[in-house]
């Protein structure tokens, strides 16, 4: 009978399992819902606020020196890699981990990570590591974007880097994201051609110096949304496959049980039987 409680102990864990990928599956579905929101209004504001960029710099570009525009020789890489806090989420980390990886490879390169499994990966790995950021997946602040990108500004204009790539999940639909890779820095813009000439109030220097940080922190914080979408649609599926899984098993280990136990009565049958015949 010790068998029979063994599998009673089994489907109970089984079962507490289930309640426990079935909780966190809501969770991800509300947190999902609110972060793809979000991800879909950004896009749209990170365009806009990157053509008044290109207008500013298309009208008065001989008027225009800024930091974030010259290609200069590049002698170290930052590469900026964004992963969830929480793991429990598919391959929504090792995918991201795995191009950032490759991407450095060859490089004079260090890395500057937002979520504890990048920083926990790149530690590990022994990469340079320039700064950190975690416990920010779960409720992104348009705060925590404008720290990560004036520390990524600052490390860029005291060149102690010459280049800032950007790796992060794009979020696509509830079950498919695309790990991307995005140059940051130094700022890539189309030059638009216009016959019209503008005045700028204030001088068009410092409108595309204003401009060009708020495109930076909008970059990051539109990145840091697509990511949070990406791994709670991730966080759903797998969840959901492992509730369905529990369920599987649940439903085996019944059977088992229904089974050993129909083998025991049986058994004790057989042997009341035996022993009755050898009284006779």
């Amino acid at each position: 009978m010790s068998g029979l409680h063994d599998i009673k102990l089994r489907i109970k864990s089984v079962k507490n399992t289930k309640q426990i990928t079935k909780a966190m599956n809501l969770v991800a579905t509300i947190k999902y819902k609110k972060a793809r929101e979000w991800a879909e209004h950004i896009r749209i504001f990170q365009d806009r606020y990157k053509s008044l960029m290109e207008d500013v710099y298309s009208n008065s570009y001989d008027k225009i020196q800024s930091d974030f525009l010259p290609v200069r020789e590049i002698k170290k890489t930052l590469t900026v890699v964004i992963t969830a806090d929480r793991g429990l989420c598919g391959a929504y980390n090792s995918s991201i981990l795995r191009m950032a990886a490759q991407g450095m490879v060859g490089k004079n390169a260090s890395v500057l990570t937002i979520g504890s499994k990048a920083k926990e990966y790149f530690k590990q790995e022994l990469y340079e590591v320039a700064d950190s950021f975690i416990n920010v997946s779960d409720d992104i602040t348009y705060h925590d974007a404008r720290l990560i990108a004036e520390r990524i500004i600052e490390l860029y204009k005291t060149r102690q880097v010459d280049a800032v790539m950007l790796y992060y999940n794009q979020f696509v639909s509830t079950i498919k994201y695309i790990p991307t890779e995005a140059q940051l820095l130094p700022l890539v813009l189309n030059r638009k051609d216009s016959s019209n000439r503008f005045v700028y109030e204030p001088s068009p220097q410092e409108m595309f110096d204003e401009y060009a940080v708020e495109f930076i922190i909008d970059t990051i914080f539109a990145a840091m949304l697509e990511a949070s979408a990406s791994e709670q649609s991730s966080r759903m599926t797998a969840m959901s496959s492992a509730t369905d899984n529990a369920d599987s098993m649940m439903e085996e280990l019944s059977m088992f049980y229904n089974r050993a136990r129909q083998a025991a009565i049986t058994n004790e049958l057989s042997e009341i039987v035996g022993g009755t015949e050898a009284l006779k």
